[in-house]
């Protein structure tokens, strides 16, 4: 009997020896798999979930772990550097400089990490007597001053007493910072007829150059004293011809700085007007034609000798340059040419320094370029970064910097409903956090597994109209690994991904980045990135869908000189079409497909009346399922995924006026009711019901295939986009002084 239990416990034993070399060897080869897999985790739980603590914990892991593997160590210590930034604390500096010190063959590492100690190192150096902190705060929370490129529709005054501002009655006020105390300047200014806009300080603070539009389409440059007294008119466009913009005063007293753009070819030109009489002279006429095509912040320098400017330089890209124009025209010069988006922030009041904004460290950040007699000197300095979408509104004599926050961004927002009865049952959160505020038009894949969406990059890049312009980049997300993939692809994407049935392919609107640009449907492989044309033509809407057998496509041509809007169907591979509904009144139809592929719901947009109807996919007659009166918002829709129910947006009618009157003031209640709701409406006709979902914008929904969750574009849940007035003091360079 002992030597059967002799036996037993060596068995026993030689197994245990067995399990435990195995469970070794696994761990081994399973360690040796996960050094990427866990900096990725780690990356999602800083960029995606914001567990700043959790990441840097998976970091320091990674540390521990895999520290042999230094390419994967230093981007480690370096995010834990960036964690440590973000929560504000002390040890950022220390672990940037391991980078720097116990990874020097890593560049791309180090020099992140250097230009980090660079910008923590200039805060601790602006730190001086009395209140020459560097420091940046907000001077006025509820400032909604216009965030268009071309900086903000007002200004500060030179002395940073008073900011111009445009009142939401239409007229031009100005706001004492310090106190809050506003007083209008003009009185007759009204949405339905004339208001003001764009306004710029004279050097001596006593006067204000601002644009004034008219009724009948014309724009006036006006000046008037800070006292109310009665405009002087100084120029006036022709209505038929031209648009005007202030953009500056000159350091004399004797010229504003415009942008004039006619209208018959939209040719863009940097104008002076003579104060004295009005007289306009040209200084520079540029190539590219169009309103995208225009400088987008121009001033004087402070000794007047130079006007600097942004601009769109070259083919393709929405990045914009910095440049030098001599105050005569004659000579032009490139101060900042790099592939990133720059654009001018002010001058220093001594002229020895530029301010800009950029993007070159992949967040926008504020940066000074040395400048000496019109040349610039030395390489650009980080002053902050990760500024966040910002709107100059001036320098003041003191060397502050004023800037207008913008809090008007869209996301991906997800929330969970029942397919039942369609309740929400989560309330929506942000889904994709990397580009936060520059992610849209979400599109679930057939199974369910991926998640289609545009992503702007560049996007800082903004139009005289406020527009991103910035490339948009066609990403895809994994919904079980949590990983975000881009598909390169030549073309300039502007409307939403489209998967076929298979889950192959993706249907995008967009154009090649050439001239001229080839606007159509374009057939993207999800795998190879390959591209093909399936029809082309620039009256291609932006609304499109794949038949249920992926061999046809619907869209809508949008003919504007034709006064005609078709929703069509094309075979793929032979391009031939057929028209299946037309409208004659300006309308943008926007259409969705149903689950079984028999139905096409679409909606009439750009119309007074909006009407919900569904068609068959083999054509007939299209029936109504509900109507209401909505103005002046484009209405997306979507199916749910049993096919029960179409889902849209709708939001109680809006009076034009008090919304004005109510835009004053953006903590009143009365905001509320300009949400929009999501509703649903059975697909064969019934009651429409509301559902309790709201948000302050609400577009491109998409419903997941097991009907548990609906994701879609929105800029949030509260009407906070104000992102305020703030100011950045201490922040230029000092000359050195013996003391």
């Amino acid at each position: 009997m002992e030597g059967k239990m002799k036996i037993v416990k060596k068995i026993l034993l030689a197994l245990l020896i067995s399990t435990m070399s195995i469970l070794f060897l696994f761990n081994r080869l399973s360690s040796q798999q996960t050094s990427g897999e866990l900096f990725e985790k780690a990356l999602y739980m800083e960029e995606a979930k914001g567990d700043l603590q959790k990441a840097i914990d998976l970091y320091k892991e990674i540390l521990e772990k895999f520290s042999e593997n230094r390419e994967v160590a230093a981007k480690s210590q370096l995010h834990i550097g960036l964690c440590y930034e973000k929560l504000g604390l002390k040890e950022a500096p220390k672990a940037y400089q391991k980078v720097v010190d116990e990874y020097p063959e890593q560049k791309e590492a180090v020099k992140i990490a250097k230009e980090k100690l660079s910008v923590l190192s200039r805060a601790k150096t602006f730190v001086g007597r009395g209140d020459k902190e560097f420091k940046i705060r907000q001077v006025w929370a509820d400032a909604i001053i216009g965030v268009a490129r071309s900086g903000a529709l007002g200004a500060i005054s030179p002395d940073g007493r008073y900011i111009s501002h445009l009142d939401w009655s239409g007229n031009l006020a100005i706001r004492e910072i310090e106190t809050g105390k506003q007083r209008n300047l003009t009185h007759e200014g009204s949405w339905e007829s004339d208001f003001a806009l764009y306004s710029r300080w004279s050097p001596n603070g006593k006067q204000i150059a601002y644009d004034w539009y008219k009724e009948d389409g014309a724009t006036e440059i006006r000046i008037i004293k800070i006292d109310g007294s009665k405009p002087r008119i100084l120029y006036r466009t022709d209505k038929k011809k031209e648009v005007i913009q202030t953009y500056d005063w000159s350091p004399d007293n004797k010229h504003i700085l415009a942008l004039l753009t006619q209208r018959n070819d939209e040719t863009n030109q940097i104008v002076s007007i003579s104060i004295k009489d009005g007289s306009i002279r040209v200084l520079k006429t540029f190539a590219k034609k169009g309103i995208e095509n225009s400088p987008t912040m121009m001033s004087y320098s402070p000794d007047g000798s130079y006007i600097v400017y942004d601009y769109t330089s070259k083919e393709g890209s929405a990045n914009r340059d910095v440049f030098l124009l001599s105050v005569d025209g004659s000579q032009e010069i490139p101060i900042i040419d790099h592939p990133a988006d720059d654009f001018v922030l002010g001058w220093a009041p001594d002229g020895k320094n530029l301010v800009f904004a950029s993007d070159r460290t992949g967040a926008l950040s504020v940066w000074t370029l040395n400048i000496d007699e019109g040349k610039p000197h030395g390489s650009p300095q980080m002053i902050k970064s990760d500024i966040g979408i910002i709107s100059p509104v001036g320098i003041t004599q003191k060397g502050s910097l004023y800037f207008i926050v913008s809090a008007d961004q869209r996301n991906i927002y997800i929330a969970e409903v029942d397919p039942d009865t369609g309740r929400i049952l989560t309330p929506p959160k942000i889904f994709i956090k990397r580009f936060e505020g520059f992610n849209r038009r979400p599109s679930y894949s057939p199974d369910g597994n991926y998640l289609a969406y545009i992503s702007v990059r560049s996007p800082f890049s903004l139009s005289r109209a406020g527009q991103s312009r910035g490339q948009r980049v066609l990403c895809i997300h994994s919904l079980e690994t949590g990983m975000d993939r881009e598909i390169p692809t030549k073309l300039n994407i502007d409307g939403p991904p489209r998967w076929s049935p298979d889950g192959k392919y993706i249907l995008v609107r967009a154009s090649y980045k050439k001239e001229p640009p080839r606007w159509g449907l374009y057939k993207i492989d999800v795998q190879t990135s390959d591209i093909k044309p399936i029809v082309l033509g620039e009256d291609i809407h932006i609304s499109y869908e794949w038949s249920h057998d992926g061999k046809s496509a619907f869209y809508v041509r949008n003919q504007r000189k034709n006064n005609l809007c078709q929703i069509m169907v094309g075979d793929i591979e032979s391009g031939k079409e057929k028209e299946l509904y037309r409208e004659s009144s300006p309308v943008r139809f926007a259409i969705s497909l149903s689950p079984d592929g028999q139905w096409l719901a679409f909606i009439n947009n750009i119309s007074t009346k909006r009407a919900l109807r569904v068609i068959p996919t083999a054509g007939g007659e299209s029936r109504e399922l509900y109507s209401w009166d909505e103005i002046g918002a484009y209405i997306w829709i979507t199916w749910s995924p049993d096919g029960k129910y179409i889902l849209f947006p709708k939001r109680p009618p809006i009076n034009w006026i008090e919304l004005a009157a109510d835009l004053g003031n953006l903590k009143s209640s009365k905001m509320e009711k300009y949400k929009w709701s999501l509703w649903r409406i059975p697909s064969e006709g019934g009651e429409a019901q509301k559902l309790n979902l709201e948000m302050v914008s609400f577009s491109s929904p998409t419903a997941h295939p097991d009907g548990r969750y609906i994701a879609f574009t929105s800029i949030g849940s509260t009407f906070d986009m104000r992102g305020g007035l703030w100011v950045m003091e201490n922040f230029l360079p000092q000359e050195k002084t013996n003391e």
